[in-house]
């Protein structure tokens, strides 16, 4: 603070008889690395420290410095905290929430959805902010261990998601009742209604009945006479399977599953965390 003097800056060497200390930009990156570090930016010479008790005018510029400094220190706290908890922080940045906080968080989307969260202390959300945020998730809160525990506990059901859904993606769970009353072609391909009690169903999927017994692949799926590349519960839709008869093959069928191999059926029991019950009652049915 008393590495610079106001003094020589004024002309004549004249100046008020008031009390007031400059602390230039300079000194604040030194005594606060996180500014370069971070790369903030911040549009002000430095900070003027006046004591002139009762003036209006100054004790708001007192005020404002105030504000940028509890600023620079909440920030560097939240930093710390999350640096704590191990948690990445791609980018930084001191006021509101705006729209290029949700254009970066978007870009991050397609690389790692855990790291496209945006997280405010003791901040708002710029309405242009909120008008693009799509799917980003934005926590905000007036305590910031609060802030970090909510933090904590969204990455850990998000990180589940992605978890299960790489899992479904190789091979999808599924139980469909059959409706009978719903028989649009009997072969060539067979067509018929269904409804999701578990899971998803997709094109290609291999299907079984209740015996275990082998049915037939799922070649179209169909919805309010749109095509559809998945359905899930309790979604009732139609289903084309190739090479059966349906009143030969399928009369007696209540249930169709999914056909998943041994070392897919191992792999669900190793991640039965990452599903839901219904999906574990599937795999013990």
């Amino acid at each position: 603070l008393r590495k610079s003097c106001v003094q020589e800056g004024e002309a004549g060497g004249i100046t008020q008889k008031i009390s007031f200390t400059l602390y230039p930009i300079e000194q604040l990156k030194t005594a606060c690395p996180l500014i370069d570090k971070q790369k903030i930016k911040l549009d002000i010479p430095g900070f003027l420290f006046i004591d002139t008790p009762g003036h209006a005018a100054f004790t708001n510029l007192r005020k404002r410095g105030g504000s940028l400094a509890d600023s620079l220190g909440s920030l560097e706290a939240l930093l710390l905290m999350l640096k704590q908890e191990k948690i990445l922080v791609v980018k930084v940045g001191i006021g509101n929430i705006n729209k290029n906080d949700i254009i970066n968080a978007k870009a991050n989307l397609k690389i790692n959805e855990l790291d496209a969260i945006i997280v405010g202390f003791n901040v708002g959300v710029d309405e242009e902010a909120k008008e693009i945020k799509g799917n980003i998730k934005i926590l905000t809160d007036d305590v910031i261990y609060k802030l970090i525990e909510n933090l904590k506990e969204f990455r850990q059901e998000k990180r589940k998601e992605i978890e299960k859904k790489r899992l479904m993606e190789l091979s999808p769970l599924a139980k469909t009742k059959v409706l009978h009353q719903y028989v649009f072609k009997n072969t060539n391909p067979a067509i018929f209604g269904v409804k999701v009690e578990t899971g998803k169903i997709i094109p290609r999927m291999d299907l079984i009945n209740e015996k275990g017994e082998k049915i037939g692949k799922i070649k179209n799926m169909q919805s309010e006479n749109k095509s559809v590349e998945e359905a899930t519960e309790p979604q009732e839709l139609a289903i084309s399977v190739p090479g059966i008869n349906f009143e030969r093959r399928m009369k007696n069928v209540g249930f169709l599953y999914s056909d998943i191999t041994e070392s897919q059926f191992r792999n669900f029991k190793k991640n039965k965390d990452l599903l839901s019950s219904s999906e574990i009652n599937l795999l013990q049915e």
